[in-house]
């Protein structure tokens, strides 16, 4: 029995590695639906419920992030802006059937318990984040891989994110 399309969601495409993602995924059978900051709040329970349902596999590449000096700076508002969006949509798929949850992060997690003393709240709430989805996924049966992804920097062609965003169900 040859395997059904995937659809696959990919939160955060708008970014470098996500438009990369995204390109690759456009490029096979599956069935892709990017999601950008422009086309809504992932802390908004609402968007995320009109997004999320009826999606087989959902790269969680979302997040806030500037330089290490605005991290450094203000690493409790970094860790809101990044921890809030993933907790929503966590919620809100505990509400759908298991399927595929990918979490992207950062390999600068491993710095995020050090003593050096530096706090960067990005890393802190990758790190954070990294957490958060294995309680979720001990809890809800979803299957959860994490990616430690180096700090990727790079042009993107933002015309290739296609198709557009809203879906039949």
């Amino acid at each position: 029995m040859p395997n059904r399309r995937k659809r696959v969601l990919i939160l955060g495409a708008g970014g470098f590695v996500g438009c990369a993602l995204t390109n690759h995924l456009n490029n096979t059978t599956h069935r892709v639906f990017p999601i950008v900051r422009k086309d809504g709040d992932l802390r908004d329970a609402l968007f995320c419920r009109r997004i999320l349902k009826n999606k087989d596999i959902i790269f969680y590449l979302a997040a806030v992030r500037k330089n290490i000096a605005e991290h450094t700076t203000l690493p409790f508002d970094f860790v809101m802006k990044n921890t809030l969006p993933l907790l929503t949509v966590l919620e809100t798929l505990k509400k759908l059937p298991p399927k595929t949850f990918v979490y992207v992060s950062s390999v600068l997690t491993e710095y995020a318990t050090d003593n050096t003393g530096i706090t960067d709240g990005y890393v802190v709430a990758k790190y954070m984040g990294e957490l958060i989805v294995r309680t979720f996924e001990k809890q809800t049966g979803w299957k959860v891989k994490i990616v430690r992804s180096a700090a990727v920097y790079g042009h993107k062609k933002k015309s290739t994110l296609k198709p557009p965003m809203s879906s039949p169900p």
